[in-house]
């Protein structure tokens, strides 16, 4: 390794150390960057009982952005949608709003300060018992802008005010709903809770709805409902088992001591694992019927070629069918054929094993009954051992009558439909005949001619 290398690899390395730590700190400025309008006020929610009423209230406002900032101060009833959104109310004469006052309306906050604003609640003599749901809005007004759209900027403060009075606590509990069918997923109910009470209600951490299926429980999400309001909650059951017909319920009170149920059904069940099932199912089966059709086929074809060789083949086995698997009757059939076959062959090898017997003059012919190019060495068979059968009739019989019963003058048929050395056989014989007729007869005519003194 020459010396140059190790100095090379030295000064990659350190480039990418460079180029690493300028990201990380291109990274870490971005996360630090601060936003330019940023308000945070505490406490978010206060709850103003009515012996505090007339006693000032303490807000914090702190400025966490990078711009200093001009904050206006603004006074609102609100309200709560069943959605759980919050939308505040327009100037009413008898505004629970024209109860709260600020100390300073408008003030400056530089970045990183805090401002401390009083609030004081003073609720009328005559106000209906119950709670009042006022919010201080701190508002930061557009520094300005080049283009046609100003944002402003509100983060609220909600005070519920209590004014003296009976409370009423009732709740009602609106439909459970979900979905009917869940697919090995996670189920989404929703819960509709009336307050039909003047004062609010929170469920959250101890007092929290929970839902009920079997052994199983989840919980709902915190929220507070307002007097004389309606929420719509949701519940997510995260982790559902794969199949049930489950009964989910929802317990709670109602605030004056009663027990207060809201149930649902939902079926659960893979659908899509079922169907992919099914499908796999439907696959395996038509391969399945397809390998039966190709088998099927084959057999056919060795049926036709069986039939075009042999005999057709023997119905005996059609009883096996039903007995069997698919297409036994079929393989009985090739068997019956295979039978049929290997018994024209067994009555052919009798048939010609019997020729150098003297059981050939009477042996019977190939009998099967067969098609095709077996009905062809059939035929052959049987005409051929007919031929021998003549032949040799003809030559037992020559020999007969010229060796034993003295017939001086026979000969073999010489029509005999014979070739090669059946012929020549034929002929040696009638010529030996024919010799032998004339030496017996040159004899005898020798001899009659001695006992005549000729």
């Amino acid at each position: 390794m020459s010396p140059r290398m190790p100095r090379a690899i030295v000064t990659l390395l350190l480039g990418l150390t460079l180029v690493v730590g300028s990201a990380g700190g291109a990274a870490a400025q971005q996360s630090t960057e601060q936003p330019a309008v940023a308000v945070r006020v505490s406490p978010a929610i206060m709850t103003v009982d009515h012996d505090a009423q007339g006693a000032q209230q303490r807000l914090r406002v702190d400025n966490t952005g990078s711009q200093p900032l001009h904050v206006v101060t603004e006074v609102a009833e609100f309200t709560v949608t069943p959605e759980g959104t919050t939308e505040f109310a327009g100037d009413e004469r008898l505004s629970a709003a024209a109860w709260v006052s600020v100390d300073t309306p408008v003030f400056d906050i530089a970045p990183g300060g805090r401002r401390d604003v009083a609030v004081t609640v003073d609720v009328p003599a005559d106000a209906e018992a119950g709670e009042r749901y006022v919010s201080v809005i701190f508002a930061i007004p557009p520094t300005g802008s080049d283009g046609n759209i100003a944002l402003t900027h509100r983060v609220a403060a909600k005070l519920y005010i209590d004014v003296p009075g009976d409370p009423v606590r009732r709740l009602e509990l609106g439909a459970l709903t979900g979905p009917r069918l869940v697919d090995s997923a996670a189920a989404r109910l929703e819960l509709t809770v009336h307050n039909r009470g003047n004062i609010h209600r929170r469920f959250e951490e101890s007092t929290r709805l929970i839902a009920t299926a079997g052994e199983e429980e989840f919980g709902f999400q915190n929220f507070t409902v307002l007097g004389d309001s309606t929420r719509v909650v949701e519940a997510i059951w995260a982790d559902p088992p794969t199949f049930c017909w489950c009964s989910i319920d929802v317990e709670t009170d109602d605030g004056q001591g009663n027990l207060l149920v809201a149930s649902t059904r939902i079926l659960m069940f893979p659908l899509r694992l079922t169907l992919a099932a099914l499908a796999a199912g439907v696959g395996l089966s038509l391969l399945l019927a397809a390998r039966r059709r190709r088998r099927t086929q084959r057999l056919q074809q060795l049926l036709t070629q069986a039939t075009k060789t042999g005999s057709t083949p023997n119905n005996s086995h059609k009883g096996w069918r039903s007995w069997g698997r698919p297409g036994a009757g079929r393989r009985a059939s090739v068997r019956s054929t295979s039978l049929s076959r290997r018994w024209p062959a067994r009555s052919a090898r009798c048939r010609t094993s019997s020729v150098p017997s003297p059981s050939a003059i009477s042996a019977s012919g190939v009998s099967a009954d067969v098609r095709g190019e077996m009905r062809e060495l059939k035929d052959t068979i049987n005409g051929k051992v007919d031929q021998l059968n003549v032949f040799v009739s003809e030559v037992m019989r020559v020999a007969r009558e010229v060796g034993t019963e003295g017939k001086l003058g026979q000969a073999a048929a010489s029509s005999l439909e014979v070739r090669g050395v059946w012929k020549d056989v034929i002929e040696s014989m009638n010529v030996m005949a024919g010799n032998l007729t004339g030496q017996v007869r040159n004899i005898a005519e020798v001899t009659t001619a001695v006992a005549n003194g000729d």
